[in-house]
């Protein structure tokens, strides 16, 4: 089993890759460049929406440890898109027949992780050290979390909609994108080099990232 509590959002080789210019650019057309736009705009209400301050403070610590952002400047905040979701009534068009609707599946489940920290560490979730947070995640991951607030509720499932949902948001957004060098938001003709190992000029380059200096990749040009 792969241990996706511990994954990381690295250092991206792309980090100085001209992503505004090539979203002003005319390779990119208006309706991908304004919903682009509108998801690196959402800002979280001060209060949440849906779910309570309570689950969302635990959420928030929950996206920290699945999809962290240490280094980014602006990083999203994914459990406010979660809970704008829920408030717009809004999904994929299913749900497992183990879990309840969305709302109360989330919710019920941060109650239950904030218990599980005090049951096991003394602490809500949110206050305890990420490796105590870890230990409590990779447990969910396995299925392996006790108490009766359970009851009914299949942890595993709920981890795996969580991750999975956390993940496809960030990589939604422009950050994202950009994060892994990914410049297909430019969706208008014009490409010229589309062969294996071709870059074309409005890609980024890549440049490898070692421990004794961070480099990243220089932009990539019009």
């Amino acid at each position: 089993m792969v241990d996706t509590t511990t994954a990381r959002v690295p250092r991206s080789p792309y980090a100085t890759f001209d992503l505004d210019g090539l979203l002003a650019s005319d390779h990119v057309s208006a309706a991908t460049r304004r919903a682009l736009a509108e998801r690196r705009a959402i800002t979280a209400p001060p209060v949440p929406r849906v779910l309570s301050v309570p689950q969302m403070r635990v959420l928030r610590a929950v996206a920290i440890r699945l999809v962290p952002q240490d280094d980014q400047e602006d990083p999203v905040d994914l459990a406010d898109r979660i809970d704008a979701r829920l408030a717009a009534r809004e999904g994929d068009g299913w749900r497992y027949g183990a879990l309840p609707p969305d709302a109360e599946a989330i919710g019920t489940a941060m109650v239950n992780l904030d218990q599980s920290g005090w049951e096991r560490f003394s602490a809500g979730f949110a206050d305890l050290p990420p490796e105590r947070q870890d230990e409590i995640l990779a447990a969910m991951q396995r299925g392996e979390m006790e108490g009766q607030g359970w009851e009914g509720l299949s942890p595993a499932l709920i981890f795996e909609e969580l991750l999975v949902e956390m993940v496809e948001t960030f990589y939604a957004g422009s950050r994202g994108q950009r994060d892994i060098g990914y410049a297909g938001m430019a969706d208008l003709p014009g490409w010229d080099h589309i062969g294996l190992d071709e870059r074309d000029l409005r890609e980024p380059i890549r440049v490898q990232i070692d421990n004794r200096q961070d480099r990243t990749g220089q932009l990539t040009g019009e």
